[in-house]
């Protein structure tokens, strides 16, 4: 017998995609359209974040790194050598994976907030690289991507129409990664890790290699968006590229929604990208501002919400069924 909340369930999906797709023609204002197109980036930071984070229980604060990798490895072997940008977008995201494995071999003997220290410490150890090498990174200048007329194979646009369903395809990638592996024995296996990872190491898991996995998928997922940034504002320096500020806007994102859950991170980020771009637009003059409000509003956040604001509407929808 077809289940009639299944039926529904899909049709409201499907409903959903289709508002999203006639979205960037019905709205003509460039701001929402930016506005949007912020989400959708973050959306895929976020799911990143929570694989590492939300799944399998290690807070990691240099996931930046492979942002920067994503983005810089796409646009200067385009700029130097000439490489399409897609085929520059797969050689980032192979960097990135390696990259993490290696990063993960060694920073997961230590645990919790040393963990989360040594990645932050990696973070700034590549933005620094990037800075210095002017020969290979053009320095703190940072990089031009040149515009050459609207062309998908050069990822150039001058509409942002395009750069919508871009970065709504590749969002829409990231909520299904996470989905299907939140329903699969390597999501049990992630959650096993997260939970008590003497115990899963007791019934056989692989806890080192189960770790590396979860943060080379997250480092995949965040390369993706580099690329997808620095072809949207044609520019990328170290400062931006390595940022503290990526690293933490995932997981302030991710914990704002509901870590460990598919759409937690989705809910993070369409609650609070437009009140951060806000304060963004009218604190700009704060400099540092940005990081105090991030730090201010993970430990609110934790502290008040542990669960995130998907628990909150969860329970109030049960509420509403009772």
């Amino acid at each position: 017998m077809i289940d009639k909340n299944v039926i529904m369930g899909k049709l409201n999906w499907l409903l959903i995609l289709i508002a999203l797709i006639v979205l960037p023609f019905a709205v003509q204002s460039p701001l929402l359209l930016h506005l949007a197109i912020l989400i959708f980036l973050h959306v895929i930071i976020s799911e990143a974040w929570n694989l590492i984070g939300g799944y399998a229980g290690q807070v990691s604060l240099g996931n930046a790194v492979f942002f920067g990798v994503g983005a810089y490895t796409a646009v200067l072997l385009y700029i130097n050598l000439g490489v399409n940008l897609w085929i520059g977008l797969v050689i980032g995201m192979l960097f990135s994976a390696i990259l993490s494995a290696i990063i993960g071999y060694i920073c997961f003997r230590l645990h919790g907030v040393f963990f989360a220290f040594a990645t932050l410490a990696v973070a700034e150890v590549f933005k620094l690289f990037f800075i210095i090498r002017k020969d290979i990174t053009q320095g703190p200048m940072g990089v031009v991507l040149p515009y050459k007329g609207d062309s998908i194979l050069d990822v150039s646009f001058a509409s942002k129409v395009p750069y919508y369903f871009l970065t709504l395809a590749f969002s829409i990638f990231a909520v299904f990664i996470v989905y299907y592996i939140s329903k699969s024995k390597i999501g049990h296996y992630f959650l096993a890790v997260k939970e008590d990872e003497i115990a899963a190491q007791s019934i056989g898991v692989n806890t080192v290699f189960i770790k590396i996995l979860a943060f080379m998928l997250s480092a995949i997922l965040n390369s993706i968006a580099g690329f997808l940034y620095v072809t949207y504002i044609r520019y990328i320096d170290p400062y931006v590229a390595f940022s503290l500020d990526i690293s933490l806007i995932q997981a302030l994102l991710t914990i704002m929604g509901g870590a460990g859950t598919v759409w937690g991170p989705v809910l993070g980020t369409i609650i609070l990208i437009p009140l951060l771009e806000l304060f963004r637009i009218y604190f700009v003059m704060f400099s540092g501002f940005n990081y105090m409000l991030h730090g201010a509003l993970l430990m609110a956040i934790i502290l008040l919400m542990p669960q995130g604001v998907i628990n909150i509407i969860g329970r109030f929808i049960k509420w509403l069924k009772s």
